[in-house]
């Protein structure tokens, strides 16, 4: 009889320890989730620095940027400089709009990131960058509440 009192309160130290496991656990997902959210902000704040960053610390390219929206003539050096800024601002775009789907990332966010392509989609050298753009972007970016509808797609 002892030993079945004494297995009866082995089994229930032994749930305990399950439990409390289990618990633990779920508090070290739990702080492991909000870490990763702390380092993907961290990255797409970096992100932003950087291109903003450079623009400021350019003024090669700050002219270059000017010189595309008065729509002046570009060199190919010039050109293939545009295309890779493009390139630069749509990557952060596209990555913001993965971490919305995945929710690490605010409307915000995704609104500030395709934002610039917005504005400057209305100038010839940025639209001509565009083209080459998935069919996503291009219904983001040049269609009217583009971004919007993604939104409810997203969100249905």
């Amino acid at each position: 009889m002892n030993f079945d009192r004494l297995n009866k309160w082995l089994a229930l130290f032994a749930n305990l320890g399950v439990v409390a496991g289990i618990v633990f656990l779920a508090m070290e997902i739990r702080s492991n989730t909000e870490s990763n959210r702390i380092s993907i902000q961290s990255a797409f704040s970096t992100n932003w620095v950087n291109i903003n960053g450079g623009i400021a610390q350019n003024p090669e390219l700050a002219a270059l940027i000017e010189k595309a929206i008065a729509g002046e003539s570009l060199s190919v050096v010039e050109h293939r400089l545009l295309h890779h800024f493009v390139r630069q601002l749509l990557s952060q775009a596209v990555m913001m709009a993965r971490l919305y789907e995945e929710g690490f990332a605010t409307k915000d966010d995704v609104r500030n990131a395709y934002r610039g392509l917005q504005i400057n989609i209305q100038y010839p050298w940025f639209r001509e960058e565009y083209e080459e753009f998935g069919e996503r972007s291009r219904k983001i970016l040049l269609e009217k509440d583009g971004l919007e509808m993604w939104f409810d797609s997203v969100n249905q």
